[in-house]
């Protein structure tokens, strides 16, 4: 058996991997992950979107911060 945190682990390390794949790719991945273990499957998307969201913060801030440098100037 494998813990929880054992299994959150892999699926993150999963999600960094599968997120920088094409899409096809990535599809027939999660597909093959899905029919061995749904559990993994769905740890594997939610923490690619955590990923995802995450990216969006830290690039609207980086905009934001920009616009505001290059207002000061």
């Amino acid at each position: 058996n494998i813990s929880v945190d054992d299994l959150s682990m892999q699926a993150e390390q999963e999600a960094y991997r599968l997120i920088a794949m094409p899409y096809e790719l990535r599809k027939s991945e999660l597909l093959q992950i899905k029919r061995a273990n749904e559990t993994l499957h769905a740890l594997i998307i939610a923490k690619m979107d955590t990923i995802r969201n995450q990216a969006k913060t830290q690039g609207g801030q980086m905009l934001l911060q920009q616009q505001a440098a290059g207002s000061a100037v």
